[in-house]
C-alpha cells in the first residue's frame, strides 16, 4: 500500500485534499460552548399537597412513591424534600437512560400510583444540576413595575431564538392590587372570608348550562379595572345585598425590589438557559440585539456574566497555545532532524489530522469548547511522532546510499509495525474515559475523543503522504544553514551522550548479577514509592474570575426582615469599595445572595476582610468566583453531607463537634437553617358544634386569609395584575373573627386550642431514610482531605457508612474518581493487549508495559513543584500518559527484534536498538514535551480545568525519557527476548 501511494502521487494527493476539504466545510456546523453541558438522567417531581401536615406528606406521599421507584430497578438514588406543603423528588436515574426516557418513566410510575385526595397535579421536570445561564443582564431604574414589565417584553422576544432552553427572570414585580378588608367590617354585615370566595366564583362568574351547552354571563356592572371592583355586590348570611366597598377598600402599594444595583436602585435580572448542543456564542449575539433594540433611556442595563467572551478568551488561549507548540515542536524537529526540508515534511501531517477531527467533531456531536480544542493543543507534539519516526527511518536509509524510492518504502516498513502499535496504544488509552459513566466522562470525553481522532487522520497522512512527499524532497535536499547545521551538532552530541550513558549503565549490569537487580529495581521502587507523596484530592480546582459570588445563609423563619436588612448591609459594604465596577444584591429562600464584579482580581480572603467588623456572622460570609464550573454548595459552602436522623444523640454531638473542629474545617451548617415554628390550631369540637361551626366551615375562614388569593382570577376578570384579597387583623390570628351558620360572630382563641413547636421546615430523605444537612466550609485545605478526617471520625465513633453520606461535589469526586481509576486500569489492560497482539509475546509487553512506571515520580513531582491537587484534570493525564510513555518502549523493542532475526547477537541487537532509537525518542518526547508546554505556562481563560493533564505529561514525560532509554534496556535483556533467541542468538 505505501509503494501505491509513493508512485501515485495525484491519488495521495487527492486523498488528503478530500479530508481537508471535509474538515473545513464541517467547521461552520459545530456549535460553540465554554464546557459541554452534561446531561444528568435525572428528573425532578414536584407534588403539591398545601392541606396537608409535614407527617402525612410523608408517610402518604413520599413513602409509597419511594418504594414503588425504588422496586422498579432503574435509578441510582432517590432524594426527598419535605417542605412546606410539597414533596419535592430527585430522581437520578442509571447512566444507560437518556433524560427525555427518564421523565416518560418517571411521570408512568408516579401516574400508575394511587395517590391520596387532597393533593395537585404533580410537576415533572428535567433535573439539570449543572445547567447555568450562559447570558446575565441586570436592567435597573426607578421604577420596579416598569422594569418588571420592559424585561417581559424582552423576554417574549429572547425565547422566540432557536436553541435556547429557557429565560428566566429574577425580581420581577408586576404589581398587585390589595382588596383590603377589615374584620370588624366583616363581623358587622354577617360576611365571611369564605362568603367573599364563593361570591367570586358563583356570581360574579356567572356559569350557567343549558342543555348541557355552557352559557357565560357577564355582571351588568362594567368591571374593567380593579377600582371597579368596589362596586361588587357580596350576600351575607341573611341574603341581604353589601357592596365591597362597604367591608374595605381597595389599594395598589409600590412595591419592593426585591433585588437592588448597586446600594439602592431596584433592578431586574434576565437570565439565558441554552439547550444542549446549541452555539452559546449565537445566541448571545442575537440576545443583545434584542436587547439593545429595546433600550428605553429611564431603564440602564449591566452585562453581569456573557459566557460568549468568557469562550473567545479561551479560544484565543487555546489557539495562542497551540501555535506556540507548533512553533516549538517545530524547532525541536528542525534540531534534531538538522533539515528544514525535513521539519516541513515531518509537519505535513498537521492539517490532515486537525481538519480530519473537525469531520469527527461534527459526526460524534462533539461542540468546539474548552475540552475538545484542549485535545487539540495537547496532541501538537502527538501529531508529529509518528510521522518524525518514519522520516528518521527513511533518512537513515537515505544515508546509506539507498536508492531513494528503495529508501522511502523500506523505511516506512522497518518502523510501521511501531508507529502503528505507538498510535493504537495512544488512541487506546483515551477511548475507556468516553465510554465511563459518571460527570467526568461526560466532560472529558470531548477532549479523549479529539485526540484519538488526530492520531487516526494522523496515521493516514503518515502512510501516504510522508513517504511521497520524502520520495519527492529529500533527494534534492541541500545542505541546511550553519545554524541549524551547529544546533544539530549539539543534539548530536546530546545523543551520544545518551546512548553512551546507557551502554555502560548495560556494560555494568552483565559484569554482575547484583548490579541486573538493583540498578532496574532502585528505580522503579523509587518510581512506585513516590505515590505516598501524592497531593490532597478535589475534585476539579476553581476558574478564577474577576466575577465573584457572595452568599449569606439566613433562617427561613426570618427571611423578609432579615434577609432584607443583610442584602441592603453588605450592598452598602460594596459600594463604599472603590475597586467594585458593580454589584447586584438579592434575597431569596434562606440566602442573601450577592454578584459584584471587581476593576482587578484579588485574592478571596481579602475580600472577604472587607465585611469583617460588620453586622454579619463573618464565620458564614462565602465568597466564590462565578463561572460555568462547579463551584461548591448552597449557601457558597464547599461541602454537604447527609447525617442520618436515626443516630444516637451522643453519637451525633461528637460526630458534628469533632468535624465542625477538624484541622481542615473553617466553619459548619447544620440544621438550624431549616429551623422555625409551627402554629397549632386544636378544635374543641363540642364549643364550635355548640356555636354551629362544622370543621371544614372554621377551617376555611382562617385559612383564606393567610393566603394570596387572587380574586380576578377566580372571577375571570381580565386585568393585567392580580387583585389580591387581605383580611386585616390585630395582633394575632387567635384574634381572628369567625361567622357561624347562623351569622353569628366568634373569635379562634374561643374555639380552638393553640401551642407553638419548634420543627424543621425542610426534611432531607435519601433513598428512603431520613437525613438532615451538614454544610461545611474549608479551612486551607481540600474536600477529599476533609473527606478523610470524616471518615477517620465515622469509624473511631462505630457509625456505619451508610449513615454519612457525602452529597454533591463529594458524591461527583467519589464517583468521577471511581470511574476514572477503572478507565486508567481499562486503559492499561487494552495497551497490554494491543502489545501482545502486535509483538506476539507477552513478554515483551511486560517489557513495555514496565516503561510506565518510570514516569510516576516526575509526574508527582511536578505537582507538588506545581502547587496541583489530585483532580479529575490530573487522573485523565495519567491515562494519556501511558499511552505516550510505551511509545518508548515499542521503538526499543521493535529495533531489537528486527537485529536479532536479521542475524544479530544479543548484545549487537540491544546495543543497535539503543544507538538507532534514542533519536527518535528524544525526537519524539520533546516535541511532546514542549507541544504540551505552552498549555502549562502560558494558560488562558479556564486553564485551571486542564492544567493538570499538562503538568502530569510534561513532568512525567521527562523522567520517562530518561529512564526508558536507560533502564529499559536492562529488562529486554533479562526478561523480553523473544523465546526462540537463546544464548548469543
Amino acid at each position: 500500500m505505501v509503494q501505491t501511494f509513493i508512485k501515485k502521487g495525484v491519488f495521495t494527493v487527492c486523498l488528503n485534499l478530500l479530508i481537508l476539504l471535509i474538515g473545513y466545510f464541517t467547521i461552520p456546523k459545530l456549535s460553540n460552548e465554554f464546557i459541554p453541558l452534561v446531561e444528568v438522567p435525572a428528573v425532578a417531581v414536584v407534588i403539591p399537597a398545601p392541606t396537608m401536615s409535614e407527617q402525612n406528606i410523608k408517610r402518604n406521599i413520599v413513602y409509597p412513591l419511594e418504594k414503588a421507584l425504588l422496586r422498579t430497578g432503574e435509578l441510582k438514588s432517590i432524594e426527598a424534600d419535605i417542605e412546606e406543603g410539597k414533596a419535592v423528588f430527585k430522581l437520578f436515574y442509571k447512566w444507560d437512560f437518556l433524560p427525555e426516557e427518564c421523565l416518560r418513566k418517571a411521570r408512568q410510575t408516579v401516574e400508575n400510583l394511587s395517590l391520596p385526595d387532597g393533593i395537585m397535579d404533580p410537576i415533572f421536570v428535567l433535573y439539570k444540576p449543572s445547567n447555568n445561564p450562559i447570558h446575565r443582564v441586570v436592567f435597573y431604574g426607578v421604577n420596579i413595575e416598569s422594569l418588571s414589565s420592559h424585561v417581559l417584553k424582552i423576554k417574549s422576544q429572547v425565547e422566540r431564538i432557536p436553541g435556547i432552553s429557557e429565560v428566566l427572570i429574577a425580581g420581577q414585580y408586576l404589581g398587585k392590587t390589595y382588596i383590603n378588608v377589615d374584620n370588624k367590617k366583616l363581623s358587622q354585615y354577617q360576611i365571611s372570608s369564605k362568603s367573599i370566595i364563593d361570591e367570586a366564583y358563583n356570581t360574579w362568574k356567572l356559569k350557567k348550562f343549558y342543555k348541557g351547552t355552557p352559557l357565560n354571563h357577564t355582571l351588568s356592572l362594567p368591571i374593567k379595572k380593579p377600582e371597579d371592583m368596589k362596586l361588587l355586590p357580596i350576600l351575607n348570611y341573611e341574603g341581604s345585598q353589601i357592596y365591597m366597598k362597604w367591608i374595605g377598600n381597595i389599594s395598589k402599594p409600590p412595591g419592593k425590589a426585591q433585588v437592588i444595583y448597586g446600594k439602592e436602585k431596584p433592578a431586574v435580572i434576565l437570565e439565558i438557559i441554552k439547550a444542549a448542543g446549541a452555539d452559546t456564542i449565537s445566541i448571545i449575539n442575537k440576545a443583545h440585539k434584542i436587547i439593545e433594540k429595546s433600550k428605553k433611556s429611564s431603564i440602564q442595563t449591566e452585562e453581569i456574566y456573557n459566557e460568549a467572551i468568557k469562550i473567545k478568551e479561551s479560544q484565543n488561549g487555546v489557539f495562542t497555545n497551540f501555535f506556540i507548540g507548533v512553533i516549538l515542536n517545530s524547532m525541536i524537529l528542525m534540531i534534531f532532524l538538522g533539515s528544514t526540508i525535513g521539519v516541513l515534511v515531518a509537519s505535513v501531517v498537521f492539517p490532515t489530522a486537525l481538519l480530519g477531527t473537525f469531520f469527527t467533531m461534527d459526526q460524534l456531536s462533539i461542540s468546539i469548547n474548552l475540552f475538545s480544542l484542549n485535545g487539540f493543543s495537547l496532541a501538537v507534539g502527538m501529531i508529529t511522532d509518528a510521522s518524525t519516526v518514519v522520516l528518521e527511518s527513511i533518512t537513515q536509509r537515505i544515508n546509506r546510499k539507498e536508492p531513494l524510492f528503495l529508501a522511502c518504502w523500506k523505511g516506512v516498513k522497518d518502523v510501521s509495525l511501531g508507529v502503528l502499535a505507538s498510535t493504537l496504544t495512544t488512541a487506546g488509552v483515551l477511548l475507556p474515559i468516553a465510554f465511563q459513566k459518571n460527570v467526568s466522562s461526560k466532560l472529558f470525553s470531548d477532549l479523549s475523543l479529539t485526540v484519538v481522532s488526530t492520531q487516526i487522520f494522523c496515521l493516514i497522512a503518515v502512510f501516504s503522504l510522508v513517504p511521497w512527499l520524502c520520495f519527492k524532497m529529500l533527494g534534492k535536499n541541500k545542505k541546511p544553514p550553519s545554524l541549524i547545521h551547529y544546533l544539530f551538532k549539539k543534539s548530536d552530541f546530546l545523543v551520544k551522550s545518551m546512548i553512551k550513558l546507557a551502554q555502560t549503565i548495560q556494560i555494568i549490569c552483565r559484569k554482575k548479577f547484583f548490579f541486573r537487580l538493583v540498578i532496574p529495581g532502585s528505580v522503579v521502587f523509587l518510581s512506585l514509592g513516590s505515590v505516598v507523596f501524592l497531593p490532597d484530592m478535589e475534585f476539579l480546582p476553581q476558574v478564577s474570575s474577576r466575577v465573584y459570588s457572595l452568599k449569606y445563609p439566613i433562617n427561613s423563619s426570618r427571611k423578609s426582615v432579615e434577609g432584607i436588612e443583610k442584602r441592603n448591609l453588605v450592598a452598602s459594604t460594596l459600594k463604599e469599595w472603590k475597586e467594585v465596577a458593580w454589584s447586584v444584591s438579592s434575597f431569596n429562600k434562606n440566602t442573601v445572595d450577592i454578584l459584584f464584579s471587581l476593576k482587578k482580581s484579588f485574592p478571596l480572603e481579602k475580600i472577604k476582610e472587607k465585611f469583617k467588623g460588620k453586622n454579619l456572622d463573618f464565620d458564614k460570609v462565602n465568597i466564590l468566583p462565578v463561572g460555568p464550573a462547579p463551584s461548591g454548595e448552597a449557601f457558597g459552602y464547599d461541602g454537604l453531607y447527609f447525617i442520618s436522623q436515626n443516630l444516637p444523640d451522643d453519637k451525633l454531638k461528637s460526630l458534628i463537634k469533632n468535624f465542625c473542629e477538624d484541622h481542615t474545617v473553617n466553619t459548619c451548617l447544620g440544621p438550624e437553617l431549616t429551623r422555625s415554628y409551627n402554629f397549632h390550631l386544636k378544635p374543641d369540637h363540642l364549643t364550635t358544634y355548640r356555636m354551629g361551626l362544622s370543621t371544614y366551615h372554621g377551617l376555611s375562614q382562617f385559612f383564606i386569609p393567610l393566603q394570596e388569593i387572587n380574586l380576578s382570577s377566580i372571577a375571570d376578570f381580565d386585568f393585567k395584575n392580580p387583585s389580591i384579597l387581605k383580611i386585616s387583623f390585630k395582633n394575632s390570628l387567635l384574634d381572628l373573627p369567625i361567622i357561624n351558620s347562623k351569622g353569628e360572630r366568634n373569635i379562634i382563641s374561643e374555639l380552638y386550642n393553640h401551642k407553638v413547636e419548634k420543627y424543621d421546615t425542610l426534611v432531607k430523605r435519601k433513598n428512603g431514610d431520613d437525613f438532615f444537612p451538614l454544610f461545611f466550609k474549608l479551612k486551607n485545605s481540600t474536600i477529599g482531605l476533609a473527606d478523610n478526617s470524616m471518615s477517620s471520625i465515622r469509624k473511631k465513633l462505630g457509625i456505619k457508612k451508610k449513615e454519612i453520606i457525602g452529597m454533591g461535589t463529594l458524591e461527583t469526586m467519589n464517583e468521577s474518581f471511581g470511574g476514572l481509576i477503572n478507565a486508567l486500569t481499562i486503559s492499561a489492560f487494552i495497551v497490554f493487549i494491543i502489545l501482545v497482539i502486535q509483538f506476539n509475546s507477552v513478554r515483551q509487553a511486560s517489557v513495555i508495559m514496565g516503561t510506565i512506571p518510570l514516569t510516576l515520580g516526575g509526574a508527582i513531582c511536578g505537582l507538588i513543584v506545581m502547587g496541583e491537587t489530585v483532580n479529575a484534570s490530573v487522573l485523565v493525564g495519567f491515562i494519556l500518559l501511558i499511552g505516550i510513555v510505551v511509545n518508548n518502549g515499542i521503538f526499543l523493542v521493535e529495533a531489537t527484534n528486527q537485529k536479532l532475526f536479521s542475524g544479530g547477537t544479543k548484545t549487537d541487537a540491544i546495543n543497535w536498538a539503543v544507538s538507532s532509537r534514542t533519536r527518535p525518542i528524544l525526537m519524539t518526547s520533546f516535541s511532546t514535551i514542549l507541544g504540551m508546554l505552552p498549555t502549562l505556562i502560558i494558560g488562558g481563560e479556564g486553564s485551571e480545568l486542564y492544567r493538570g493533564m499538562a503538568i502530569v505529561n510534561v513532568f512525567g514525560m521527562i523522567t520517562g525519557t530518561f529512564l526508558s532509554i536507560v533502564v529499559t534496556p536492562i529488562f529486554i535483556e533479562y526478561l523480553g527476548l523473544p523465546k526462540n533467541i537463546s544464548g548469543e542468538r
